[in-house]
């Protein structure tokens, strides 16, 4: 009997001991108790079966709480990629364990749990995306208020624009992958508005450069050349900044009274009785050539070539609108209804003559290209085709032309205004030309005399 029980006992030991080496291989193939990757329970499953359970996530859409906006996004969309092999690698981390330490934690998986990091990978697309997107909850928009006293700018920030906290997202998604119907809500930065008052000081340095410069005023007068100085404390008393809040431009504006003051006590007393001087067109020259330095397209310091003002050569009875040109005083003069209302000193063709006669504009272009001098010719209209250069050429009107030397933008000089400079062609001074541009039309008379 005893012999029996021992043989019974024996049987028993070897048949409990096949069953654990067979349960033991067919628990090996498969993860252990209480395993999530993130909020995906991937439990007592085959590494088959568990890439089969994260890829299906990962296709999954899921929504993102920008404050009370909800956006549904992808992990492609954000440039997010899925390890699913080292995900695999990670779960089945403790089946890889030596004996007995397996079947140590092989039993305590029935009472624990073990959390695996999803193994996403965020890619520099995922970087890129969040850098470059903005949420804009913006109610108003900035309010930008001028101090004429200091001519300056100041701006109070109205903005609400915030971008994603990369991280903080990025912590939310490994951690809640596989989460259903969930919505994440990341930390948001609003960004910062050292941005905008750097471009702000900046204009302000512009602005005080602007008026920092002299304008000088070159007479032609019987004694010679006379100059006339506009210092900074006198351009700041003359002119005044304008800000526009819709195109966000800084323009600049005149005080016409004062101008006129002070024109009269500088230059009157550099001129003879018999003198005529265009106050008005001289007005108009000291604010273009004021402005044109926010355009940045001149010098610091420029100057205004004032002669004494001759008499035009027509009467008005040309056409109802036409342009004038007098080659021999240097100045061009614009007629409209038969009134003259506009006059400007230029200048005409030295390398070769500026052809007299009546003409026709015959093209616009807000800016023209000349190939025998290789420079541009702003507020471009052609008014005659012929000879020039060894070939035929248009000949037109435009601003002081400009080119580009080593990079860096060179512009013809104000001071040969007056005179005789051009290949023939009829140059205007920087604000002038856009004026007679926008005063002039297509088939519109000029004519030109000696």
């Amino acid at each position: 009997m005893k012999k029996l029980f021992i043989l019974l006992f024996f049987v028993c030991f070897i048949s409990l001991f096949v069953f654990l080496i067979v349960s033991y291989r067919e628990i090996q193939k498969k993860s252990y108790k209480g395993v999530y990757m993130g909020r995906i329970n991937v439990e007592n499953i085959t590494q088959k079966e568990i890439s089969k359970k994260l890829l299906a996530n990962y296709q999954k859409t899921f929504q993102v709480k920008i404050q009370d906006r909800i956006y549904k996004m992808s992990y492609e969309q954000l440039g997010i990629l899925l390890d699913v092999n080292s995900g695999i690698k990670n779960i089945f981390e403790y089946n890889n364990l030596s004996f007995p330490q397996n079947v140590i934690k092989y039993v305590r998986s029935f009472s624990s749990q073990k959390m695996v990091i999803t193994p996403l990978v965020f890619t520099q697309d995922y970087r890129a995306y969040i850098e470059k997107t903005r949420f804009d909850f913006t109610a108003k928009n900035d309010t930008v208020t001028v101090d004429n006293t200091d001519k300056s700018l100041t701006v109070q920030n109205n903005s609400r624009v915030y971008q994603i906290d990369g991280e903080h997202l990025q912590s939310l998604l490994v951690f809640g992958f596989g989460q259903e119907n969930g919505i994440f809500e990341p930390r948001l930065i609003q960004l910062s508005t050292d941005e905008k008052q750097k471009q702000l000081e900046t204009t302000n340095q512009q602005i005080q450069s602007y008026f920092r410069e002299p304008i000088q005023i070159v007479i032609q007068t019987e004694k010679g050349l006379q100059y006339v100085h506009l210092v900074g404390d006198e351009l700041r008393s003359i002119f005044n900044v304008a800000y526009d809040s819709q195109t966000k431009q800084v323009s600049y504006t005149h005080n016409d009274t004062l101008l006129t003051y002070l024109l009269d006590n500088k230059i009157d007393p550099l001129l003879t009785r018999s003198s005529k001087v265009d106050k008005k067109l001289l007005k108009s020259d000291v604010l273009s050539t004021f402005t044109a330095r926010s355009r940045q397209v001149t010098a610091s310091t420029q100057y205004i070539p004032l002669q004494q003002r001759e008499n035009p050569n027509t009467h008005g009875e040309v056409a109802n609108r036409y342009i004038e040109v007098d080659v021999s005083d240097q100045k061009m003069f614009l007629f409209d209804g038969g009134i003259l209302v506009k006059s400007y000193v230029i200048s005409s063709g030295l390398y070769y003559p500026t052809p007299r006669g009546h003409f026709n504009i015959m093209n616009k272009a807000l800016e023209g290209y000349s190939d025998i001098y290789n420079v541009y010719m702003p507020y471009w209209m052609a008014f005659y085709y012929g000879w020039a250069g060894g070939q035929d050429a248009y000949f037109g009107i435009h601003e002081l032309p400009y080119w580009y030397a080593g990079g860096e933008r060179k512009q013809r000089p104000r001071e040969f205004l007056g005179s005789p400079h051009t290949g023939g062609c009829i140059s205007l001074d920087i604000g002038a030309a856009k004026e007679v541009y926008d005063f002039s039309f297509v088939g519109m008379d000029v004519v030109v005399f000696d």
